[in-house]
């Protein structure tokens, strides 16, 4: 369905994966993105939204 949170099952897919992780702009979370780097050694790569800041 189009109203679940397709986050929640990154954590468990990433965690046999290292490198890097690409998804869509949907899939832009800090908390995520900071989950991936502390636990698997892995890197969230997305495009930025319209009214997000360069990081």
């Amino acid at each position: 369905a189009g109203n679940t949170d397709d986050r929640v099952p990154v954590k468990d897919m990433a965690t046999s994966v290292f490198g890097k992780v690409f998804g869509d702009r949907g899939y832009i979370s800090k908390a995520l993105n900071e989950w991936l780097t502390k636990h698997s050694d892995t890197m969230l790569i997305t495009k930025l939204r319209r009214n997000m800041k360069p990081q």
